[in-house]
């Protein structure tokens, strides 16, 4: 039987951020998965902190980059998807906007 969860969908901006990073939270399922929206601002970025679990950024819309020491910095355009291993903390950012949905744990991810 399928189950309707509705999320509160709160929005906040990133406190990591530099310009105007705003994450809407989608979905915290009790599995251990959560799923949000980042909207970039033009010129804005975002360095990530270490987490305890893996997690992956997908873009919808615009294009950004993401710049990591293991792997320098590489465009991002929709469809690209970007994965953070835990305690990965690459920067995210983008010149004109972007908008990615970020999944994070239920080590989605094989190693």
């Amino acid at each position: 039987m399928a189950r309707v969860w509705y999320g509160g969908q709160q929005s906040r901006a990133h406190h990591r951020a530099t310009g105007e990073v705003i994450v809407t939270e989608v979905a915290d399922l009790p599995i251990g998965v959560s799923v949000s929206v980042w909207t970039f601002a033009p010129g804005s970025q975002v360095t990530l902190g270490p987490s305890y679990d893996d997690q992956s950024f997908t873009v919808l819309s615009g294009s950004g980059w993401v710049d990591s020491e293991e792997n320098g910095r590489q465009d991002l355009k929709p469809g690209a998807a970007a994965y953070v291993p835990i305690e990965d903390t690459p920067t995210f950012g983008s010149a004109d906007g972007m908008t990615v949905v970020k999944v994070f744990g239920g080590m989605m991810m094989p190693r």
